[in-house]
């Protein structure tokens, strides 16, 4: 692979991750409700973002950062592992991890939380 072309597969993925990114960013607002709805899908698309929230008790402006480059960097990290063919396994890795930290935002859910500082 030439110089040039190494970071192809890394940009795809980040702009691949930026674009489900942006949809789970919409579905999460749309259901969330300006606070009197579900965070369910907030929680789903973004749960390392909606642990920490959880634990704080408040959505802030940091967290949405946080919850904004996930998918993105998620596209990048499977594009760098591409260009080494090692894609399957990053892309295992990062489902298991996003699943393992869901999975524990649920177990540890904290009473319902409606503040948004931004």
């Amino acid at each position: 692979m030439t110089a040039g072309c190494k970071w192809i597969f890394p940009i795809t993925g980040l702009l691949i991750g930026l674009v489900i990114g942006t949809f789970g960013f919409t579905l999460s607002w749309l259901y969330a409700d300006g606070g009197h709805g579900t965070y369910l899908p907030a929680t789903i698309f973004f749960p390392y973002t909606m642990y920490l929230a959880k634990k704080i008790g408040v959505i802030t402006g940091p967290l949405i950062a946080l919850a904004s480059i996930e998918f993105p960097a998620y596209g990048a990290i499977i594009g760098f592992a591409a260009t080494r063919g090692k894609w399957r396994t990053a892309s295992l890795t990062l489902i298991l991890l996003h699943i393992g930290v869901f999975i524990l935002t649920i177990v540890n859910a904290a009473p319902n939380f409606s503040r948004i500082e931004a």
